[in-house]
């Protein structure tokens, strides 16, 4: 691949920026909707966001790290989106998440 020059580097930058904006802006509209915040409070749910990872078996006492490797993976799941979303709208969902607030359907299985 070739070596980008100055300008170059700058459109890209200018492009990376631009989609980072978009995607927050992206979040914030979901955010915003019952419906978005019931998916990310699903999410929090499911990908483990406010749970520790490391899952330790109960035979050996030693760390199995397939599973918290896979735990800690699921978890950035939801970290990832967390990031893009405004620290204004994610207290309603994690809040939810985290004190049983939901949609009936997910309780129901």
């Amino acid at each position: 691949k070739a070596i980008m020059g100055e300008e170059e580097r700058q459109v890209a930058l200018e492009k990376r920026k631009t989609e980072e904006n978009n995607l927050r802006r992206s979040v914030d509209v979901v955010l915003n909707t019952e419906e978005g915040r019931a998916l990310f409070t699903y999410l929090f749910r499911i990908c483990g966001y406010n749970k520790s990872s490391i899952v330790v078996n109960q035979a050996t006492g030693k760390i199995e790290t397939e599973s918290t490797t896979y735990n800690e993976a699921r978890r950035m799941v939801y970290i990832q989106l967390r990031r893009k979303a405004s620290s204004t709208l994610l207290p309603a969902v994690e809040n939810a998440a985290e004190f049983g607030e939901g949609n009936e359907e997910e309780k129901n299985g």
